[in-house]
């Protein structure tokens, strides 16, 4: 039951309720339980972490639990079990699933469902607790000679150890319907309303609703571990290796591509969790603009059990002396813009991270040139504040497109405002009185015409009746 490996965890899918927010250090874990909204690793000291939500205080792992051999975790309760055979269980206690039979004793292995619990006693029996709204904590009479249990939402699996499978429990979808003929089973795993069964040649049945409907490939042979989800379900071969169907919601089937020496699995709804040797990525790179000529960094963190390396990639290319967690330029420069990601590794496995990009700006628009209003006749002065790498040069522009020839400095000042303000505009045309070099966000500002003295309106256009009066604003 207890594995004698020990790894790192790392995940993808779903994480609404931070089921991929790992906690520090969660390294050495031999096994690991997923629920809908929370998780549970069993580390090799026999010591329990858990994290996600925590509405029902079903991630408040007891101070004082040690010795633990296995682990479950329910919608709100969570479940230990002890070297001893005793269980341990805290959360939410609808349906007094927090109370453990007083007879029950020698118990082997346990499982969780939404609202109730399962144990198998090392007699062969199996008992069951909590809500029974569908009969799932009524176990068949009569039934011994068990060897492995499983639960779904509302339903429960029992593996005898003449290789055949008993369920009960809520079956609106078919979940306890074993199929006829199935026989030789060694492994079994339930989630929500689906069940599956994996015989001796490596073979997966299913049946229920299981990994939205999707029969499962059955092109390998020699399996470790069988796992089901609500959406996807999965399967941890001999060699190490993972693989899964079903349907990839919130990225539930995106593996990470180097995925490898993967030692335990666990499935949520919507939520893959792998348990693997080599180190696992716990932050990385975000894609970031700077600005020429400053100090930038780019930063990624990881965990092991074992000692082990960074390599940081530029274009996918490994960078030289590039091996720390902090990838630092002093300063960046524009022919270090393009894709950064870090591979980690040690002598178990290597995980490489995502790309992120880093942009290079050769200036930065501090201030933009501002809207001006001005009687004729009067000087007007429009200005832009710039911060670059290198020598700026300027050059004002009309109306977005059009440059003004000799007006290349950082202010424009115009005294002879255009002729054609000077009388009526019922138009209001742009007139060519600021111009900016350098940002498109201030591009195409125009000229309106502005009479502080009567107007006249005719057809919608403004006409001044007063030309001394006109002023011009952007």
């Amino acid at each position: 039951m207890f594995a004698a490996e020990s790894g790192t965890v790392t995940g993808w899918g779903f994480s609404g309720f931070k089921q991929l927010d790992f906690p520090p250090g969660l390294t050495n874990v031999v096994a690991i339980s997923v629920g809908p909204q929370h998780c549970l690793a069993l580390r090799d000291n026999h010591t329990v972490v858990a994290w996600g939500e925590n509405s029902s205080l079903q991630t408040n792992v007891p101070p004082d639990l040690t010795n633990v051999v296995a682990i479950a975790a329910g919608a709100t309760h969570s479940l230990a079990l002890s070297a001893d055979g005793q269980v341990v269980t805290w959360g939410a206690d609808p349906f007094e699933i927090l109370r453990v039979p007083v007879n029950l004793a020698g118990v082997e292995r346990i499982a969780a469902g939404y609202n109730f619990s399962v144990a198998l006693q090392n007699d062969g029996t199996v008992r069951a607790w909590g809500n029974n709204g569908s009969g799932q904590t009524n176990v068949p009479s009569g039934l011994t000679n068990v060897i492995a249990i499983a639960a779904g939402d509302s339903h429960v699996l029992a593996l005898r150890a003449s290789g055949s499978v008993v369920a009960w429990g809520h079956n609106d979808s078919g979940q306890t319907n074993v199929p006829s003929g199935l026989s030789n089973v060694v492994m079994i795993a339930a989630a929500y309303d689906g069940s599956l069964a994996a015989t001796a040649d490596g073979k997966v049945w299913s049946w229920g609703v299981s990994a939205s409907g999707m029969d499962p490939p059955n092109d390998w042979s020699g399996l470790r571990q069988l796992a089901a989800g609500a959406y996807h379900d999965a399967v941890l071969k001999n060699d190490r290796s993972l693989e899964a169907w079903g349907t990839s919601s919130y990225g539930a089937l995106t593996f990470p591509p180097d995925l490898t020496n993967v030692i335990a699995m666990g499935l949520g709804v919507a939520t893959t969790l792998a348990v693997v040797r080599g180190p696992a990525l716990r932050t990385q790179p975000e894609s970031q603009t700077f600005l020429a000529g400053t100090n930038a960094t780019l930063i990624a963190t990881a965990e092991a059990g074992d000692a082990f390396t960074y390599q940081w990639l530029f274009n996918g290319e490994p960078l030289p002396q590039a091996t720390n967690a902090i990838l630092a330029f002093s300063p960046v420069l524009p022919s270090h813009a393009g894709g950064y990601s870090v591979m980690v590794s040690n002598a178990f496995g290597t995980m490489t991270g995502t790309s992120a990009t880093l942009r290079v700006s050769p200036m930065r628009i501090l201030s933009q040139p501002e809207s001006r209003d001005s009687a004729a006749g009067f000087d007007v002065t429009f200005c832009v504040s710039v911060e670059s790498f290198a020598p700026v040069s300027y050059q004002w522009l009309f109306n977005r497109w059009y440059p003004i020839l000799s007006v290349t400095d950082v202010s424009n000042s115009r005294r002879d405002l255009p002729h054609q303000l000077r009388g009526p505009q019922p138009h209001c045309l742009a007139a060519p009185v600021t111009r900016q070099p350098c940002a498109t966000a201030c591009l195409g500002q125009r000229l309106a015409c502005v009479c502080p003295a009567s107007l006249h309106q005719s057809a919608g256009l403004a006409t001044c009746r007063d030309q001394h009066s006109v002023r011009c604003r952007v």
